[in-house]
């Protein structure tokens, strides 16, 4: 895009001798922005037709003619889509007249007699106005461009940025998980359209289910790629589960990659859980401690947490072993599901997490997830802050509530689910008795 650097100008003017003399002094002119280009007619609706033909950047026109005025050709002009500078002439000098000129749509006025040199001043000013508003239009078509390009640009990336959070959905545990007699469920909650956590189980052999939970530092695109390359690095393609969680552990962490070198790492919880004989192998890099859910209580599993994944290539990880009976769930969880805040309340925190697990214990493990999403979606006020990311594992046994219970303020439709998540703030934050519960299972 290029400024135009040539003005076309038309003289009306009734007077044969006026015409000349105007057409001489104009043509006098050595304007510095570009080419001055003239074109003269004897009447106003010459001059209206001309400029219904072809474009004319300045009209210096006389005031008294015969057919069409000066003072009707510019409210005439005035009237088209493209309208030009009027510079009219006159014998009248009166203010009374300049007032009626300039009302009816003239830009500018100038008296007869006039100096030559005063006509060029008069043209030349109205030239820089006109190279001005060229200047400001071209400006704008150029930023409309920009404009343009960069919502091309975006609603790509935000193309791009929906499959990859479609991909990312796909690469979660199935919703209706099973292997012999235990079950997985899982809440999985963004706070951009990707996240930086990722989890997984898998069916090792027929005896045995492998679990695991990733969660990168940051948020967006670049951890959200990370967590997947992870993922992938954790795929039974890629590595053999039959190897302890520490072994697992070892294997990932020397195959991190930093990209960006911005020191990321990363937190990673890896398990195996024998489905016959309730044995449970863990191996933890820096990830939460798993929470055992069960009818008599609810606590952290007391286990060792090495270095996080992409600090220390050469970090030593270890199993630990315990035992989980028939009634127990056991729930793997990212830092995000204590550490939300509130604006007045303060931080969700673990001590709340784990007593409002012990009060749903007895639930059946998709309303012990949906109580606990309606939790965190209430003490963020709507606006999800971190990324939440839940694994439960219990067994296939009939829990002492199969029948989901409806939450005093919410139902558990799929549409309520979906207001939910469209409640401002203000609304969020008068459910003055669900905070209150909350602020006392702190």
């Amino acid at each position: 895009m290029t400024l135009d650097n040539s003005f076309h100008i038309l003289i009306v003017e009734d007077s044969n001798s006026e015409r000349m003399f105007i057409h001489s002094v104009i043509n006098a002119i050595e304007f510095e922005h570009g080419d001055i280009h003239i074109q003269s007619c004897a009447d106003g609706e010459q001059a209206l037709s001309l400029c219904q033909q072809a474009k004319f950047d300045l009209v210096v026109s006389d005031w008294r003619m015969p057919k069409l005025t000066g003072i009707d050709l510019c409210v005439a002009l005035k009237q088209q889509k493209q309208q030009p500078y009027v510079l009219l002439l006159t014998g009248n000098s009166q203010d009374d007249d300049l007032v009626f000129a300039m009302s009816s749509g003239a830009d500018d006025y100038l008296s007869k007699p006039f100096a030559p040199k005063v006509l060029q001043i008069r043209v030349i000013a109205a030239l820089r106005i006109i190279v001005s508003q060229r200047s400001l239009q071209l400006q704008q078509r150029q930023l409309q461009h920009t404009l343009n390009l960069n919502q091309t640009q975006l609603q790509s990336k935000q193309l791009e940025l929906q499959q990859a959070a479609q991909l990312q959905q796909s690469l979660l545990p199935e919703h209706s998980f099973k292997h012999n007699n235990w079950q997985a469920h899982h809440c999985f909650m963004a706070a951009n359209e990707l996240a930086g956590d990722m989890m997984q189980c898998i069916a090792i052999d027929e005896q045995h289910l492998g679990f695991f939970i990733v969660d990168i530092t940051g948020h967006g695109a670049g951890p959200a790629m990370l967590s997947f390359t992870l993922t992938q690095q954790l795929s039974p393609n890629q590595v053999d589960w039959q190897k302890t969680p520490a072994e697992l552990m070892r294997h990932l962490n020397q195959r991190f990659v930093d990209p960006a070198e911005q020191g990321t790492f990363a937190t990673v919880l890896i398990g195996k859980l024998n489905t016959l004989t309730g044995e449970l192998q863990l191996s933890n890099a820096g990830h939460p401690r798993p929470m055992l859910i069960t009818p008599h209580g609810t606590e952290e599993i007391n286990m060792p947490s090495h270095l996080p994944i992409g600090i220390c290539d050469s970090t030593e990880y270890r199993n630990w072993t315990g035992q989980i009976n028939v009634q127990d769930k056991l729930m793997i969880f990212s830092d995000g599901a204590y550490e939300v805040q509130h604006q007045r309340h303060g931080m969700f925190g673990l001590q709340r997490l784990i007593k409002l697990c012990q009060a749903a214990a007895a639930e059946a493990p998709e309303q012990l997830l949906s109580q606990l999403r309606y939790y965190w979606k209430l003490w963020q006020q709507g606006e999800q802050q971190d990324d939440i990311s839940v694994l439960l594992l219990s067994p296939l046994v009939k829990s002492a509530s199969s029948e989901p219970k409806q939450h005093p303020h919410r139902t558990e439709s799929n549409a309520e689910n979906q207001a939910l998540q469209q409640i401002p703030a203000k609304q969020i934050t008068t459910k003055e008795q669900p905070l209150k519960k909350l602020q006392n299972a702190s």
